[in-house]
């Protein structure tokens, strides 16, 4: 279960990192004067990268920190538990924030960053799979050491 707390972490590593990194190059129509007195829609990329879109990176850094530490198996079971932990804390965080934004989102409203939106979906999507293999991985391993003692 520490390599697949590794490479959750590394997923979320890239998420947040391609969060960050690409929101520089998107593109926002912006109303500018046209030459004819009007107004006119131009694309620009004058958005600057927000640090919040690296949130999924730390929650990645958290996990594969966890995950390194798990190698060693006398702290396997400590380090397994606590990025189960940061996980569950991805899920309520990243999917109660979507959750939140998902009926504004589908309404079209102006004002939600739906970029924004989707990746916080992501984070809660990708930390629920991992809650989920791991709360799997802990009830097998109390089955097999409840079969060792019987």
């Amino acid at each position: 279960m520490n390599k697949i707390a590794i490479l959750f972490g590394l997923l979320l590593v890239a998420l947040g990192l391609y969060g960050y990194l690409g929101q520089a190059s998107s593109t926002k129509p912006v109303p500018v004067a046209a030459a004819d007195g009007g107004a006119a829609l131009r694309e620009t990329s004058t958005a600057k990268a927000s640090p919040t879109a690296l949130i999924p990176a730390a929650f990645g850094v958290l996990l594969l920190i966890c995950g390194l530490i798990g190698l060693n198996p006398k702290s396997r079971k400590n380090a397994l538990h606590a990025a189960a932990g940061i996980a569950v804390l991805g899920v309520i965080l990243g999917g109660g924030r979507f959750l939140s934004k998902v009926g504004p989102l589908l309404s079209g409203d102006p004002a939600i960053n739906q970029r924004a939106v989707i990746f916080t979906g992501v984070l809660g999507l990708i930390c629920l799979v991992y809650v989920v293999l791991s709360v799997q991985s802990f009830i097998a391993a109390r089955r097999s050491r409840t079969a060792k003692t019987t």
